[in-house]
Order: structure tokens, then sequence, then C-alpha cells
């Protein structure tokens, strides 16, 4: 029986509900955690975007979290969420849960023969080699990439910084009936594009934010901010409180970021 909680998520987990919040839906039996699963892949890209769904299953002293993205179901270590995902089906996720995935790696495909001669005593016997890190070259070359092209982007706005002139500082705004009708209007889910590499803006009305990647793997490659209001050069901005670069509305539905136009999709 796995102990089964949705995170932002109807009870049948077929669509988002960030209203739910943690829900705990007790202990399910395989078969049932799997049709769970078959819903979840199917939720909306721009909607788990929004409200990072997410189920959570535990079984004895196990703990693994399960997210979506493209249509795919990535399977976390609950204890570790910095460790990478696998990229699974619900019937390889319960396998790996289960122990029973882990059991069928290990074991002899077929029984070995009794040695006809066994070896002798003080017959030297090789040291063990080092166990090798389970994540394989290719993998490390994509997080590497992925790591470097979010972090060349973010780090744009500052390497840009240095070689303009100076400009002037942001004023904050500390009105807060403007600051709620300006979330308002701001508020969405932006993008440069929808390909693989491309980045996106979410702007929520209580004033969290989201800048993302798309990659090739389906899970975006998430920083997750606050903002708040400005006004520089008595333009109204958004700043986030982990980056220093301004975004600006130049239009309905448009923003201008990094450098970027970011066109407002939802």
């Amino acid at each position: 029986m796995f102990r089964t909680t949705l995170v932002n998520l109807s009870p049948d987990a077929a669509t988002t509900d960030a209203a739910s919040g943690r829900n705990y839906v007790g202990e399910l039996l395989s078969h049932e955690v799997i049709a769970l699963l078959t819903r979840f892949q199917l939720i909306d890209s721009i909607e788990n975007i929004d409200f990072d769904p997410e189920i959570i299953l535990e079984l004895r002293r196990s703990k693994h979290v399960v997210r979506t993205g493209q249509g795919r179901l990535f399977l976390y270590d609950g204890r570790d969420l910095l460790m990478p995902a696998m990229v699974l089906t619900p019937e390889q996720i319960i396998a790996e849960i289960d122990g029973s995935a882990a059991a069928s790696r290990t074991r002899v495909p077929f029984p070995l023969p009794p040695s006809a001669n066994p070896p002798e005593e003080n017959t030297f016997q090789p040291s063990r080699p080092r166990p090798t890190s389970p994540l394989r070259g290719i993998h490390r070359a994509v997080l590497a990439t992925v790591a470097l092209s979010l972090t060349g982007y973010l780090a744009y706005p500052a390497i840009s910084a240095e070689s303009a002139p100076l400009a002037a500082q942001p004023e904050a705004i500390n009105d807060l009936q403007l600051v709620e009708t300006e979330r308002t209007r701001w508020a969405g889910v932006y993008m440069v594009g929808t390909q693989p590499g491309q980045h996106g803006i979410s702007l929520a009305i209580d004033g969290t934010m989201k800048l993302f990647e798309i990659n090739a793997q389906g899970a975006p490659h998430l920083l997750q901010d606050t903002f708040g209001f400005s006004r520089i050069d008595g333009k109204l901005c958004v700043v986030g409180s982990q980056t220093n670069e301004p975004i600006f509305l130049v239009a309905p539905g448009t923003l201008r970021f990094g450098g970027d136009k970011f066109i407002k999709i939802n």
C-alpha cells in the first residue's frame, strides 16, 4: 500500500487545483496509483508551470516525489530533491519504489554451475573496483549544459549592466492599493518561444515569480522568486528579490527582460 499525497491537484489528479494545497488521500494499491499517475502525466503544460503539482508516494521508510512535464513522469528521491530525476512510466515508478526494479537489475540471469576445480587457498583475489557514480557521463553533460545555459541567461543582465552607462536607481513602490492593481494587470505566463532552450516568465497575483527554461527532457528548469514594483525614469517595472534586472511591460501582453521580448500566452 502506497501512502499517497496530492499537491495542488484535484482528487483524481487529472487537473490542477491550487486551492486544494496538500491533500493526503490515504493508502492506495499499486493499480490505483498507476491509474492516478496515468491521469497526472496528461495535465496541461501551462497549468503545470503555474501550479507546480506533484504526487508524493511513501512506502515503508522510502519517500518519492513524482512531477510531470510534456506528457512524461519524473521520479525524485523525496529525501534529496537535488538528485537527478528518473523519467519513467507509471508501472516503472511502482517497480522503482517497491524495490522490484532494483531486484531485477541485480538478479543473476542464469545459475552458475559449480566449479569443477575450486580455487586453492591463498589464491589471489583482486580488490573490488570502487563503485561508479549512477550518473552517467552523458547525464552529467546534459545537466551541466542546462545549468550553464540558465546561469548564463540570468547572468546576462549583470554582465550587460557593467558595460552600459550607469542607469537611474529604481524607486520602490509601497502603495499597497497600486501594487495589488498592478499585480492583477501583469499576472500571467510570458514566453519567448515554446522550443527547448527558450525562456519564460510567470508572474502570479500573490507576488511570486518564476523564471524558467524549457529543456528537451520536458521538465522546465526553474528559478522561483518574489517580485515588487518600482519606477525607473518614471516607467513602472517589476524587480525580483534575487534578480536586479528590471522587467518592463512594453505593450499589452509583452514584457522585456534581459534583452528579450516575452509574449503572454496565458
